[in-house]
């Protein structure tokens, strides 16, 4: 009897053990799927406020084609030879503010556009169209995405502008950019400075805010908006470059003196209200301090190349 009710005892608790590890089990694939699908709702959220942030276009909005030339005189000093047939993908690239005048300028390169938004996208061949060009395509994809599908040593020239600022954990992005560009290849990446960010902050009176931003690279700027941004200051992204095996060859700030409605300099200048003469004595003095200063920009801007490979 005694054996017999020692059995069943021992029965019972094993049935009871199982039990309670399917439960556990279930309640760990629970957390499991439910932390999983939070994480993917942040992403979808975050992709969403990223696409209708580009129904701002940069190729039309007054004064941004005297930031897009700022851009494209970093271009120039590169002297990188016109005629030759290169390839060139603008990561991130709107409506073509700098992806159709570089497709001008290099004619017979094969230049790519990607942007993760359709509209900004539709709008970029619309503009590429306009401009006549048949060396251009444009891709609607995640930048990660577009990566992925390259092989190594994809491309002569990249160009990574305003980008970062909307793309946490941007690092392993450009690691990837810098990976597929062919060896004495070129990279123009800009990112939002982290002085400009803490004085937007300082303007507003969000000194908790500025604190945080401080603190930290990357985060809501505001309490009640949900979308991260990023930040870096000149001496870091350098070091970031320069760890990645990238040479640096130059580094500017862009709008250390001016900016558009709602920037840190707006009250000291917005080149879409000047006249000529009045722009070209404010690129006289922000071409003067874009290096001397480059934090002061409402972006960084670092240009680097890919080592050749020693034989």
């Amino acid at each position: 009897m005694f054996i017999r009710f020692y059995f069943n005892t021992l029965r019972f608790l094993r049935r009871s053990f199982l039990t309670s590890i399917r439960i556990l089990r279930t309640v760990e694939n629970s957390i499991w799927i439910r932390e999983r699908n939070l994480t993917i709702d942040s992403e979808l959220l975050q992709n969403r406020r990223v696409v209708a942030s580009t129904e701002y276009d940069m190729s039309s909005e007054p004064g941004e084609d005297y930031y897009a030339r700022q851009y494209l005189r970093a271009v120039d000093r590169l002297s990188l030879d016109t005629s030759a047939t290169l390839k060139i993908v603008d990561f991130g690239c709107g409506q073509g503010r700098l992806t159709v005048p570089i497709a001008q300028k290099f004619r017979n390169s094969e230049v790519t556009g990607v942007d993760l938004s359709e509209e900004a996208i539709r709008s970029a061949r619309e503009n590429s169209t306009v401009a006549g060009l048949g060396n251009i395509s444009f891709l609607q994809s995640a930048i990660s995405d577009y990566l992925n599908t390259l092989e190594d040593s994809s491309f002569d020239l990249a160009l990574f502008t305003e980008v970062a600022f909307f793309l946490p954990g941007w690092e392993e992005v450009i690691s990837q950019v810098f990976h597929k560009l062919v060896p004495g290849g070129v990279a123009i990446a800009s990112f939002r400075s982290t002085y400009f960010t803490l004085m937007l902050q300082l303007r507003a009176k969000n000194f908790s805010s500025a604190f945080e931003i401080l603190q930290s690279s990357q985060g809501r700027v505001t309490p009640h908006d949900d979308l991260i941004f990023t930040w870096v200051n000149s001496i870091d992204l350098v070091d970031f470059c320069t760890q990645q095996g990238m040479d640096v060859l130059e580094l500017f700030g862009i709008g250390t003196s001016s900016g558009i409605r709602g920037d840190l300099f707006d009250s000291f200048a917005q080149p879409g209200n000047l006249r000529e003469e009045q722009l070209s004595i404010l690129e006289a003095i922000e071409e003067k301090y874009a290096s001397l200063l480059p934090d002061l920009g409402r972006y960084i801007a670092i240009v680097v190349k890919k080592p050749q490979i020693l034989e």
